[in-house]
């Protein structure tokens, strides 16, 4: 498999306003996203600064929030 620059301009980092980094919370609330948010992503990481929980979508409805690190 060949490993190759993508030149096409079509990276989701192009876009404005919009954070895909991976090793931290894309977005934050005021407790649990579950029912409350609809992920952008699947993989987005939202941390609820209520309860010191970071979840993550595992889907893309309001519903696909899953528990990834609790009270960090």
């Amino acid at each position: 498999m060949a490993v190759v620059a993508d030149l096409s301009g079509n990276r989701p980092n192009n876009a404005p306003n919009v954070d895909n980094e991976l090793d931290k919370a894309n977005r934050y609330n005021a407790g649990s996203p579950s029912g409350t948010l609809t992920p952008l992503f699947p993989g987005e990481q939202v941390m609820d600064t209520t309860n010191r929980v970071l979840w993550a979508a595992i889907g893309t409805t309001n519903t696909s929030w899953e528990v990834v690190n609790e009270d960090i």
